[in-house]
């Protein structure tokens, strides 16, 4: 029943308020202070390639890469295979809620505020990634796939939302060119080989014309937990062709 929510809250609107603290804010924007505390986050020196662990954890198994920047143990393992990951804030307070309301109170409203926040993560990795960028550019944005029993039960895939929303504030395509070809266990509770093995096969790529080989794009989702999903969409996108895979996401679980 998501479209009568939406519905109610054009007939009946409620106080603009800032989409993660709740205080009152022109436009149901996300406020400046929230813009502020996410921009510390952001600044905050982390792992070069997932984004998700602080420098100032470092310890003997962190590594420094060609560049200098420090590599968090798994980055440095080499057990992610996405090329660059970086998120809006952590997922915690406020974003937390938010993210929660988007996509299981089904609050589809909020896609326009937080597909604003991901716009900036995409922003940040064009940035960060201009090197690779410079002679194509990024091919397009691609959301995580749902399965679509998940799907059709929530009424919405929230990280095509996102994608879309990004896509009209950056000027790139949203790419439609991963599917989930079966449904999965919740993460949660499972071990690190469980939840490997859980995600495995669970993608596959589709709409061949519209998969732009040899180039780079940013895979799209809402929280990056473990890195495995994206790890899992990265490995299928390289094997369709694509050269590089950037994951921007509104979260990152710490």
């Amino acid at each position: 029943m998501h479209w009568l929510d939406d519905l109610l809250d054009l007939v009946f609107p409620s106080r603009p308020v800032c989409p993660l603290c709740g205080e009152k804010s022109a436009g149901a924007k996300i406020c400046a202070r929230c813009l502020e505390e996410l921009a510390r986050h952001r600044k905050s020196s982390r792992c070069l390639r997932c984004g998700r662990f602080r420098v100032g954890a470092a310890g003997p198994a962190w590594q420094k890469s060609r560049a200098g920047s420090l590599l968090c143990p798994e980055c440095a393992n080499g057990e992610h295979c996405f090329t660059l990951a970086r998120s809006a804030g952590p997922y915690e307070g406020g974003l937390k809620e938010a993210v929660h309301r988007f996509k299981f109170a089904k609050r589809r409203s909020l896609a326009r505020p937080l597909g604003g926040l991901l716009a900036g993560v995409v922003k940040e990795i064009l940035f960060l990634g201009a090197e690779s960028f410079l002679q194509s550019g990024a091919a397009g944005l691609v959301p995580v796939p749902l399965a679509r029993a998940r799907e059709q039960e929530r009424g919405f895939n929230q990280s095509e939302l996102l994608a879309r929303e990004a896509a009209a504030l950056t000027g790139l395509p949203v790419l439609p060119i991963l599917q989930k070809v079966r449904e999965t266990l919740p993460q949660t509770g499972l071990s690190r080989g469980q939840r490997k093995a859980n995600l495995s096969g669970a993608f596959r790529a589709v709409n061949p014309a519209r998969i732009p080989a040899g180039r780079s794009v940013i895979l799209v989702d809402d929280v990056l937990t473990t890195g495995f999903t994206a790890d899992e969409c990265a490995r299928v996108l390289y094997q369709a062709g694509i050269k590089g895979v950037y994951v921007a996401t509104l979260a990152t679980a710490l």
